[in-house]
């Protein structure tokens, strides 16, 4: 897979974002306003690249977002970034310190972009072409018509029907919806059932490649082996907490915007027996509190992102270890045993590793902070509501991978700064409920396996923050 230049940006004075600092100030701006200038510069690399892209001195956040946004060259993507929009926010909080709460917020939105092109006569003789921008959870039918209304064709024959459904088609592809992660988790799924995937499986990793499935079209599936996994854990419960967060702050610049919020919910909410722990930085960590556990030594920091480098993911994928595994998956459900497989193998114990450590944590909150990371997602969501944990999130789009998940009804808490402590509660009905419809939507265990599971009571003790 072709990987996207790195994106540097280049600060004169060393500014930089800094999440929740008390007073940000701007070198840049401040050089420019003393010198009486309109307009500052901002020096951004790519690659051996260096583009100098003016900003109004008065300008506001939001406009020197668009404007960056506008000028910045096709394609410019990287620090966790799939779009301009994403990288246009991450330059701009990088060397404009002032403006990172206002890139911070306006990332949940990035986050949810995805761009379609329709080629020009592809509905009819002389239909529009173009790109079309659409967010996560937004209906196609009326991206449709208003794409064809900004055209002047207020219903075309009823194009907008046929406009949608190539929508959902090229969606289904759409990276953002996709990762290594949803691939191998489909397929081990499958081979732990012995249940050959659909032919459509095949026919797409011919078209397209393992990098770009499953796609939107389809809900997020999980092997039976991490349901039983999360079940021990649970059983295993001696006590109970009311919060955690185990997982990257600032893998990338992107992933520190989208989840700047999860600090400010510790600060404002975490007691001394909830659990924080940032799998990414604790080498240079100041801790928020009793409850920040990054710099303890007998705490496991796995991280499967740092862990896992774009080599040996590429390595793994296109091993004849995997061609193997994907031959055998072809077979399954015809009565065989399944062999042994060398990529199932790297799949579990490093691709998808979970650790122990990790699932007990989640098994033992009322609720789980699951922000979104390099996409408007995060499988944490997921690995909650299997521990009984009623996940967090920053925004309704961010519970769940595709369109397909968000449908389904999941209950969750949404982040609010004015809420207190007690509006994230775990409530038991939600958890049961958001539990059974994940084991009966996303993996392949028999309805009979699961029925009459119950969460459980949780009982949290009064330990001061």
């Amino acid at each position: 897979m072709k990987q996207p230049r790195r994106l540097l940006l280049l600060v004169a004075a060393a500014a930089r974002a800094v999440t929740g600092a008390a007073a940000a100030t701007d070198p840049l701006l401040e050089t420019a306003i003393a010198g009486g200038q309109e307009y500052v510069n901002l020096d951004i690399r790519f690659g051996p690249d260096v583009y100098r892209i003016p900003v109004g001195v008065n300008a506001t956040c939001e406009e020197k977002r668009r404007h960056l946004q506008g000028v910045m060259p096709e394609g410019m993507l990287g620090q966790g970034c799939t779009n301009r929009a994403c990288a246009a926010l991450v330059t701009l909080a990088e060397l404009l310190p002032s403006c990172a709460a206002y890139c911070e917020a306006a990332m949940g939105d990035a986050k949810l972009e995805r761009t379609s092109t329709v080629e020009p006569g592809a509905l009819w003789r002389g239909s529009p072409g173009g790109a079309v921008t659409s967010l996560k959870g937004q209906r196609f039918e009326a991206v449709a018509r208003a794409f064809l209304g900004a055209h002047g064709y207020a219903s075309a024959g009823g194009a907008a029907e046929p406009l949608a459904k190539l929508f959902e088609e090229q969606n289904r592809f759409d990276p953002k919806y996709a990762d290594l992660g949803e691939v191998v988790l489909y397929e081990l799924a499958h081979a732990e059932a012995r249940v050959r995937p659909p032919t459509a499986w095949f026919d797409d990793l011919r078209a397209v490649g393992w990098h770009r499935m499953p796609g939107a079209d389809r809900l997020s599936l999980f092997p039976e082996s991490r349901v039983a996994q999360a079940r021990r854990a649970l059983e295993a419960v001696t006590g109970h907490v009311r919060f955690n967060f185990l997982g990257g702050r600032g893998t990338d610049a992107s992933t520190r915007l989208a989840r700047g919020w999860v600090e400010r919910f510790a600060l404002a909410h975490f007691r001394a027996d909830d659990v924080l722990v940032f799998t990414d930085s604790w080498q240079a960590h100041a801790p928020l509190g009793p409850f920040d556990r990054t710099l303890d030594a007998a705490q496991p920091k796995w991280n499967p992102k740092l862990a896992n480098n774009v080599s040996f993911i590429r390595d793994a994928m296109t091993s004849p270890a995997r061609d193997e595994w994907v031959a055998h998956l072809m077979f399954l459900g015809r009565g065989r045993p399944p062999p042994p497989s060398a990529f199932r193998d790297v799949a579990a114990d490093q691709l998808m590793r979970v650790d122990a450590s990790y699932v007990a944590t989640l098994c033992s909150s009322g609720a789980t902070l699951a922000p979104a990371g390099d996409n408007a997602w995060s499988r944490r969501f997921y690995e909650a509501i299997l521990c009984c944990s009623v996940p967090v999130v920053q925004r309704s789009e961010h519970a769940g991978r595709t369109d397909a998940d968000l449908e389904l009804g999941y209950r969750y808490h949404v982040y609010d700064p004015a809420k207190p402590a007690s509006a994230y509660g775990y409530e038991r009905d939600w958890a049961t409920r958001n539990w059974h419809l994940f084991a009966n939507h996303s993996t392949l265990l028999s309805p009979a396996s699961v029925e009459g599971f119950e969460c459980p009571e949780r009982t949290f003790s009064s330990v001061p923050v």
